[in-house]
């Protein structure tokens, strides 16, 4: 897309710069004692300073671009600001079109990070309500955990510094000791008092027998 932009451009620039050189050089037809014209249309283009116009056709043996055999209204310092002009017009351009695709990637961006909070919002609320629904014993205690998870995948989704995977490992590791003491085993929780060290163990159970998976 890029490389077509600047062809388009390049030649818009070129067809630019060849007209008006060729208007310098045949306005001697014209009025062969006379550069006012060309100076006119070079002082209204904002090309240069219309002193680079001679007031009257000369000969330039630097000339480059608007070479003639007779006498002629271009210099090789007009053809300068020529150039100039053409690749200000050019970069101006660019800017321009490369202003409307940014905004139009940003709009897009801006579009799939609302889809994605409200598939969030959406999974959040289905997992909370499956918890309480079916599994009511812990629900209360996994509540919290389950709002921590989605609250880090918000921010992994707005692009802050945030691991999606450590956050669910997180979440696994917290959900863990509250499955086992609840649902697995339940008369562990009156048997014994629950603490960091057997948090600690049953975390590391957890990552051997994998109960949700390999996560």
């Amino acid at each position: 897309m890029s490389r077509g932009l600047c062809q388009r451009v390049n030649s818009c620039g070129s067809a630019w710069i060849l007209s008006a050189l060729v208007f310098a050089v045949n306005v001697i037809d014209v009025d062969a004692y006379s550069c006012h014209e060309v100076r006119t249309a070079f002082q209204l283009r904002q090309v240069g300073p219309p002193q680079r116009v001679p007031e009257t056709p000369g000969r330039d043996v630097d000339l480059m671009v608007c070479k003639h055999q007779g006498p002629s209204c271009c210099t090789r310092k007009m053809e300068e600001s020529y150039q100039l002009a053409v690749k200000r017009e050019t970069l101006h351009n660019i800017q321009s079109y490369s202003y409307e695709l940014e905004h139009l990637i940003s709009g897009h961006s801006d579009a799939f990070q609302d889809m994605f909070q409200y598939l969030l919002s959406f999974s959040q609320g289905h997992l909370s309500s499956l918890l309480e629904g079916t599994y009511s014993s812990l629900s209360r205690q996994a509540l919290p955990y389950v709002n921590q998870l989605f609250s880090s995948l918000s921010l992994y989704i707005r692009g802050a510094n945030v691991s999606a995977e450590a956050s669910i490992h997180q979440f696994y590791n917290s959900l863990f000791p509250l499955v086992y003491t609840r649902l697995i085993n339940p008369g562990l929780e009156g048997g014994m008092t629950m603490g960091r060290e057997m948090d600690d163990c049953l975390r590391m159970i957890r990552q051997d027998v994998n109960p949700f998976g390999p996560h």
